[in-house]
């Protein structure tokens, strides 16, 4: 499987470098930005084909963090995710977060499994030369 390269966006440290580790279990390397503006910063200057976002992060809020990304570029594969004590507002946030072009959403926390099924996805598409449809993984459990 050939190496991915990816950068996270999330601004609780332990749970980025949970991610990373995740993802290079997985061949996939990553850097990681703490708030959106370094996330953007650290996007142009990487040129990743993916993008983790958290979508409540110190800098910027909600959907708005889709949209600033894919307008910093375009073709960014954006897989949003979200966590609230409310499960209907971890939907909300995720919803919008698709509706402005987030192509997967994944409600924190997740686990190994739920990564991989994304990453196999993303995978696929990414190695026949398509861009992935939006996708919803919720964890109702």
């Amino acid at each position: 499987m050939p190496n991915h390269f990816c950068v996270i966006i999330e601004d609780g440290k332990i749970q980025a470098k949970l991610i990373a580790k995740m993802l290079s279990e997985k061949d996939w390397d990553s850097n990681i930005a703490y708030d959106l503006a370094s996330g953007i910063e650290l996007v142009k200057a990487t040129n990743p084909a993916v993008a983790f976002v958290d979508l409540g992060l110190p800098d910027s809020e909600g959907s708005i963090n889709v949209r600033k990304l894919k307008s910093a570029k375009p073709d960014i594969i954006v897989i949003a995710m979200s966590a609230t004590d409310e499960i209907n507002e971890v939907d909300s946030h995720l919803m919008h977060a698709k509706m402005v072009g987030a192509e997967f959403l994944l409600a924190k926390p997740f686990n190994k499994e739920r990564l991989s099924s994304i990453l196999e996805g993303l995978e696929y598409y990414m190695e026949n030369g398509e861009h992935p449809p939006h996708i919803l993984v919720i964890d109702d459990s």
